[in-house]
């Protein structure tokens, strides 16, 4: 019994510090815009952007991310170079999950 109880608090506390390790961004922003898909105009799309953005902010980089097409449609988006697109076919970040 003493065996099973260990165990079960190794893995407690190895989950634990990996949750601890994660953190999600929902619908990331940069200086108060929604963050834009491209790290560059309309280049390095999608992860070299998310991993950007995670760096920023301390974390190795982005664990997972998805896209959330026509941000631009409602609001402008933000690139992390300080750009800001004001075009509806700007796509920005729905979420972006940064690990350490």
């Amino acid at each position: 019994m003493r065996k099973l109880l260990l165990g079960a608090l190794v893995v407690i506390a190895f989950s634990t510090s990996a949750y601890a390790e994660l953190r999600t961004f929902r619908q990331p922003r940069m200086n108060g815009m929604r963050l834009d898909w491209c790290l560059t105009w309309a280049t390095d799309c999608g992860k070299p952007a998310a991993d950007a953005f995670c760096e920023a902010r301390g974390f190795e980089g982005a664990m997972s991310f998805t896209n959330e097409p026509n941000v631009g449609s409602y609001e402008p988006t933000r690139l992390i170079t300080g750009q800001v697109c004001r075009e509806s076919f700007c796509n920005g970040f729905g979420q972006i999950t940064c690990a350490r």
